[in-house]
């Protein structure tokens, strides 16, 4: 590397050639300045992207990568200390055979047998197998009439409805309950909830009579919770 001149010591003639040297540098110093800033700018774009994940912007989980992915949670049991599966004493739900069935199949073998063609004598139970399956969801139209005769002295005696049927249509109180049993017990949605009525049941329920459903539940109930609230309270140790 050449040593820097000093300016001091030198005449006005070498000044001038050193200038007239140094004068097409400087715009390939400000060529080379544009491109650093350009270059930075990139930089920081880059680690701004990279920073970027599903979590702190708009993109979509499956962009942030492998390496984005949460540390695997660790499992603190032991190996080899439970086994899989159903643990000692757990109570599992293994089909077993029930001794009343709701319906018996007969499968009756050919009247005559299948090697010599012989009639076959009184056929008896050699095997039975069990299929515990659901019978068909449907639900079932009851009508109630009110029948009416006229006494002698000219009075009509009626019948009674019996309480609850108050309209010419509606829905039953097991309809009602396994709609509320899905929206509450189960936390399904109320759009859900009348597609599964349809659904299991064939029974079209708008989601309006879901949601009337369950505010009147939630009113005929509330006595219940209060009186179980407070009896919980008196059962508190040290209450009282």
């Amino acid at each position: 590397m050449d040593e820097i001149p000093d300016l001091e010591r030198l005449s006005v003639a070498e000044k001038d050639d050193l200038i007239r040297e140094l004068w097409p540098l400087r715009a390939l110093v400000r060529q080379l300045r544009g491109e650093v800033e350009k270059l930075q700018a990139k930089v920081q774009e880059l680690e701004g992207r990279g920073a970027k994940n599903s979590h702190n912007s708009s993109k979509p989980p499956s962009s942030d990568g492998l390496a984005k992915l949460p540390a695997k949670p660790r499992s603190l049991r032991k190996p080899g200390q439970h086994p899989n599966g159903g643990q000692p004493g757990h109570t599992g739900h293994t089909l077993q055979k029930v001794e009343k069935p709701d319906r018996v199949v007969v499968h009756l073998p050919a009247a005559h047998c299948h090697a010599c063609q012989g009639p076959l004598g009184e056929a008896t139970m050699a095997e039975s197998r069990q299929v515990f399956d659901l019978p068909p969801l449907r639900f079932e139209v009851t009508e109630h009439q009110v029948w009416a005769a006229t006494c002698a002295c000219g009075e009509v005696c009626r019948g009674e409805f019996p309480e609850g049927v108050s309209s010419p249509v509606q829905y039953g109180p097991a309809a009602l309950a396994a709609a509320v049993h899905l929206t509450q017990h189960h936390m399904m949605p109320v759009q859900r909830t009348s597609e599964l009525m349809d659904d299991f049941f064939g029974l079209p329920m708008a989601e309006a009579t879901v949601l009337a459903a369950s505010q009147e539940a939630g009113v005929r109930l509330t006595p219940t919770v209060s009186t179980i609230g407070q009896a919980l309270q008196v059962a508190r140790p040290g209450s009282g």
